[in-house]
């Protein structure tokens, strides 16, 4: 059982590191809009921006995870410079669009 576990999460590191590039790229597909570096009181983060740091080393953004239509995103890290995706939200959790 744990192996079957270990091998699906794997499975799902290796098909994002394949699919996904920087959320600048990802921003082509869905129009997300860059909301800085930083957030301030009252300000938003939601699925139609993304965040990237001053340097430009890391990207924060929420992205459609499995089927959209249950509208469920989760949340990603990458890496800029080498278009690697760094860390995702656990699958088996995902955010709802409206949290």
């Amino acid at each position: 059982m744990s192996t079957t576990v270990h091998l699906l999460k794997l499975l799902f590191m290796i098909l994002f590191t394949c699919l996904w590039s920087t959320p600048h790229a990802a921003g082509e597909w869905w129009n997300l809009t860059w909301a800085g570096d930083s957030l301030k009181p009252g300000d938003t983060l939601n699925s139609s921006s993304y965040l990237t740091s001053l340097n430009k080393t890391f990207s924060l953004w929420f992205f459609p995870w499995g089927n959209t239509t249950k509208s469920l995103s989760s949340l990603g890290i990458s890496d800029f410079a080498s278009n690697f995706l760094v860390w995702s939200a656990s699958p088996s959790n995902p955010i709802a669009n409206d949290s």
